[in-house]
């Protein structure tokens, strides 16, 4: 299993010169992903709203992926069982989303919390949350490919303390996919 980030620094993945780096930074993560032709992909995302009230991590997904679905609903449950078990919300399936959209494989985007609610917004910023965040994420991954067939019952993974640090804000998750899978 490898996985491969779309940046490992604070930096947009736009083209230099453009006019619209959001565009370009988006045309340019699709393009990455669908060179990699990952088993799946996750986007790592910081939610906002126009009230400071709402919080909870939620998972979105393509409506029209039912591989996308499934992994939103795991990695949803996960966020909910080993991070937050308040948290009510389910899994929403998003057909604006250009990412969403855009990508050959099954992909979702996680808003791991509200940068607009202040108390999740302070939880956000400390290590010891990141980290639960990250444990809840990796689960998440580790159930869904077993339960996907990724991955044997006997197949070695890596620990989640070992591969959390390589999981970032806004960072795409993928896994290439195998001889196997094609």
């Amino acid at each position: 299993m490898s996985v491969v980030l779309t940046r490992e620094s604070d930096r947009c993945l736009a083209d230099a010169g453009v006019k619209n780096q959001k565009v370009s930074d988006m045309q340019n993560r699709c393009k990455l992903i669908t060179d990699v032709n990952p088993v799946f992909t996750i986007s790592i995302h910081q939610n906002s709203y126009t009230t400071s009230d709402i919080k909870g991590a939620q998972v979105f997904y393509y409506s029209q992926s039912e591989q996308g679905k499934t992994l939103a609903d795991t990695l949803q449950n996960s966020l909910i069982a080993n991070l937050d078990p308040d948290n009510h919300r389910l899994a929403k399936a998003n057909d604006s989303y250009y990412l969403l959209k855009k990508t050959p494989t099954p992909t979702v985007i996680v808003e791991c919390g509200f940068l607009s609610n202040p108390v999740e917004a302070d939880l956000l910023l400390t290590e010891d949350y990141q980290q639960k965040v990250v444990a809840a994420v990796y689960q998440g991954i580790m159930d869904y490919m077993t339960a996907a067939e990724i991955l044997g019952p006997n197949s070695a993974v890596p620990s989640s303390e070992t591969d959390a640090d390589t999981i970032r804000q806004e960072d795409v998750l993928t896994l290439p996919s195998t001889e196997a899978d094609e």
